[in-house]
């Protein structure tokens, strides 16, 4: 394998041997115990909820011809794995390290648990680390950012770090600060070998292929006992945001019950093979009461938390029964639904249903066909600094092309190796070496939240690596003029304009020699 020094990193052309795609991220969450496991992944918002219920019949109709050759074409998902590890190329926490065959057996669980449905994940390329302390710890770097450090833009990027909250980007959502690549993943490696990962794993994957929690869009509710305005949000049949009743076929007219139509294919996840279901987010007390508990009830639930009023979250266990529609019955759920929140709170079976695993095929007919394509890595190398066999690593390097807006950027691990796809035979590389120390920046996120993410950030040494006043001397003979050796090489040239100018002077000398003495 043909080794790449520094210099040549930064202005080298490479054409590629053979064309290939990848795109896709994903984001998970553990936390240790029966402590539950929130995703991040926002509901949508009403009116986005009222675009996905204007889709429900043509997803009626796509689930009702799924027999037909088309809908039985096997979809192939190529996935591109990033390991966050720290400097020294260890994973904090538990696991000493996250192996391809430890990836492997997870991707293997998330096509078990499509069986019987039409799409097919594989991984492609080497399992790719990101020695970086400073993207492992706490606040690390925000998974929004991920892609601009590994990232192939025709497959599924999934991203395992030490930490964070899962989240996996719905294509049919118009999110506040959504990254332009919604392709992605996020896995967390010290509990890699609990059953939470590989729950979260598909639970976000999910999401990427547009399915919603299994309690549908349900965060603050309306809680009077007798229901008689239809202008409520959550009104069973006319509210823009309807709560989902259990019943899943019409009532007999003669039946007590006063909403005898089953609204599963407008409320909830907008899908009727899932049970109704609520939200026992231990931080949302608000959506867990209901108007089955007189006004008293939920008063004195929301002034006296912690409260239970019945959307239990017990591991693997259905919800009591307490928890109840507008129609007076129980609101149980499914605690086995990989979609569903109880999933989280214990090693559940973990099932998805016919009808979410078309949705799924449905989601990537719509957004991912032709975008998510079998590919295949066409750059390997190793960054080496020059004239020497010593890796570099964490050397972000950038491929763009002038004739495709699809890109590859790579980030050298702790043996200075990287991988991508160029996807045209004109393309232009940038480098970059990240700086030691980190800089805590914020940014508002998709849920409206302020968050705090690391990038790096240069310090006096990282300026001086492999630097030192011999460098100097040769650029003031290089200015010096004909009479005095020259610097020939085009690389070098590169190196030697220190300031950036575009042109070699003196100035760039006087840098060296005020860095080598101590001045930043």
């Amino acid at each position: 394998m043909k080794k790449l020094n520094f210099l040549k990193l930064l202005t080298g052309y490479f054409v590629p041997k053979q064309l290939s795609i990848f795109l896709f991220f994903l984001l998970i969450n553990m936390f240790e115990g029966n402590a539950q496991v929130q995703c991040s992944t926002p509901d949508p918002t009403v009116q986005e909820y009222a675009e996905m219920r204007s889709k429900v019949p043509a997803l009626i109709n796509y689930l009702n011809t799924r027999s037909s050759s088309r809908s039985n074409t096997i979809r192939e998902v190529p996935l591109y794995f990033t390991v966050a590890r720290n400097d020294n190329g260890v994973i904090p926490g538990t696991y000493t390290d996250i192996s391809s065959g430890q990836i492997d057996d997870m991707v293997s669980y998330l096509n078990s648990k499509l069986s019987g449905g039409n799409i097919h994940f594989y991984r492609i390329g080497d399992v790719q680390y990101m020695d970086y302390t400073n993207f492992t710890q706490n606040p690390g770097n925000s998974p929004y950012f991920y892609d601009h450090y590994n990232y192939v833009s025709s497959a599924l990027n999934v991203y395992i770090q030490p930490y964070g909250v899962g989240y996996g980007p719905q294509p049919d959502m118009s999110l506040n600060n959504a990254p332009t690549q919604r392709n992605r993943v996020i896995g967390i490696p010290e509990y890699f070998a609990d059953p939470y990962v590989s729950f979260n794993f598909v639970h976000e994957t999910g999401h990427v292929f547009t399915l919603l929690h299994t309690h549908g869009i349900q965060n603050v509710f309306n809680y009077p006992e007798v229901l008689t305005n239809t202008n409520v949000i959550d009104h069973p049949k006319f509210g823009s945001v309807s709560r989902e009743l259990s019943i899943r076929n019409n009532l007999n007219t003669s039946d007590p019950r006063p909403f005898k139509e089953s609204n599963c294919w407008y409320a909830g996840d907008l899908l009727c093979d899932t049970e109704a279901d609520c939200n026992p987010s231990q931080n949302s007390y608000s959506a867990r009461c209901y108007p089955a508990f007189n006004p008293q009830n939920i008063s004195d639930c929301l002034s006296n938390l912690p409260c239970d009023p019945g959307c239990t979250n017990t591991a693997c266990i259905p919800h009591n029964g307490d928890y109840r529609d507008y129609n007076g019955d129980p609101v149980i759920g499914n605690s086995n639904n990989i979609m569903s929140y109880h999933t989280f709170a214990g090693s559940c079976e973990g099932v998805l249903t016919t009808q979410q695993k078309g949705k799924m095929e449905m989601g990537f007919d719509t957004y991912w066909s032709g975008i998510l394509t079998e590919t295949l890595f066409n750059l390997k190398d190793e960054v080496e600094y020059k004239g020497t066999s010593e890796k570099v690593k964490n050397v972000l390097l950038k491929w763009k092309h002038s004739n495709t807006s699809k890109f590859t950027n790579s980030l050298s691990d702790k043996f200075g190796r990287f991988q991508g796809i160029l996807y045209d035979s004109n393309v232009k590389t940038r480098a970059k070496k990240l700086g030691s120390d980190r800089e805590i920046l914020f940014f508002t996120n998709d849920m409206g939240m302020l968050q705090p993410y690391s990038t790096d950030k240069y310090n006096y040494l990282d300026w001086l690596d492999r630097v030192s006043t011999w460098d100097a001397y040769r650029i003031a003979n290089h200015v010096s003029g004909p009479g005095y050796p020259q610097i020939t090489s085009g690389y070098d040239k590169i190196a030697a304009d220190v300031n950036n100018s575009g042109t070699i002077t003196l100035a760039d000398a006087v840098t060296i020699r005020r860095l080598n003495n101590g001045y930043n």
